[in-house]
């Protein structure tokens, strides 16, 4: 019986006993009223001491890194701003792979004026000739005659083909605001914003 008792009151006294998988919180009072809360680990003596018995949260998940599939291939994008004086949002342009632009041809004409085209091909015109007329006087009487003469003309080299694509875009505005001339306007306007379009989407457009 004297067992049976002393067994009863070690009960009472001790601290609540976790079963299998069960945590302890031990809630522990100073003698200077400071409060801490622990677990599994009894209070320091002279603590009062409250325990309570609670399930343990249930393990969190191994940690798998996420790799892309195998035909996954990540895309750097190449950000293009148009060429105007000042950074307009509107105007951004996002292009995943910019190509070279068109090949140029610089073209020398008879007179020795050159130009630039995307003709390959060179081209061709008939340059007037003198004539001798009446009495051996120029122009008197005489026919109208002509030279078929052809321009020269050469590729321009990949280093300095954006060189010669800013150039040809210049002179294609300028003849369209102040050449003036028989050409329509709105025909020179076109021809301007065609070739302007063929630049600025083109790897000339991040340098």
């Amino acid at each position: 019986m004297r067992h049976a008792l002393l067994c009863a009151a070690l009960l009472l006294a001790a601290p609540a006993i976790a079963q299998k998988n069960e945590m302890v919180i031990y809630h522990c009072t100073d003698a200077a009223g400071a409060v801490t809360v622990q677990n599994d680990t009894p209070c320091p003596a002279g603590s009062t001491q409250k325990t309570r018995v609670i399930d343990p949260p249930p393990p969190l998940p191994a940690y798998v890194p996420m790799t892309p599939p195998p035909s996954a291939s990540p895309l750097t994008p190449i950000t293009r701003v148009t060429r105007d004086n000042g950074f307009d949002p509107a105007t951004l342009v996002i292009d995943l792979e910019l190509q070279p632009p068109p090949p140029l041809f610089l073209c020398t004409t008879y007179e020795q004026t050159r130009y630039y085209t995307e003709d390959s091909e060179p081209a061709s015109r008939c340059q007037p000739m003198a004539t001798v007329g009446i009495g051996g006087l120029q122009g008197l009487g005489a026919g109208a005659a002509c030279e078929r003469v052809t321009d020269v003309c050469e590729p321009v080299p990949d280093e300095a083909l954006c060189n010669a694509w800013d150039t040809r875009v210049r002179e294609a505005e300028f003849r369209w605001k102040f050449a003036g001339g028989h050409y329509a306007t709105e025909d020179r306007r076109a021809e301007y914003e065609a070739l302007a379009r063929m630049r600025d989407t083109s790897t000339c457009a991040a340098e």
